[in-house]
């Protein structure tokens, strides 16, 4: 009689596509929003990673499907972080996405010269200082 082995086969995802256009914008003294473009339409999940400037990468959160945001918060005020972002599934992970470097500003501001917003407005103070670096001081309430 003639023998059969028994052979099992397995398919993996195709992995998904990396996310893209991360951003980020200081929200508080010890909080960065993130936002970024779902690019894939397989993905499980996003895993975030940041670090402090000279720092390792460490996991910042892992995200569910479809998600474009995420608050990171009770970060060292006065600190430099970067991040970066990647979608996953259970082929794998995609790419990283951009990586942007967001800086953490402990003073307040109390005024702003010149003065262009008007009385009851909130006041945003952003500067870009490069494509690739985006300093938000941040929002602060309104102006009296």
């Amino acid at each position: 009689s003639d023998y059969t082995e028994e052979l099992s086969a397995r398919t993996f995802d195709t992995l998904p596509l990396a996310p893209s256009d991360l951003a980020g914008e200081v929200t508080d003294r010890d909080e960065i929003t993130l936002t970024w473009t779902d690019n894939a339409d397989n993905e499980s999940g996003f895993v975030i990673e940041r670090k402090e400037l000279g720092g390792i990468w460490v996991l910042a959160a892992t995200v569910g499907a479809n998600v474009e945001m995420f608050e990171n918060n009770a970060l060292n005020p006065e600190s430099t972080y970067l991040y970066r972002i990647q979608a996953f599934n259970s082929g794998g992970n995609s790419d990283w996405s951009n990586e942007i470097e967001i800086v953490l500003i402990l003073e307040e501001i109390t005024e702003v010269i010149p003065n262009h917003a008007m009385q009851g407005e909130s006041l945003t103070v952003e500067l870009w200082l490069s494509d690739s670096f985006h300093l938000c001081i941040g929002r602060y309430g309104s102006l009296a």
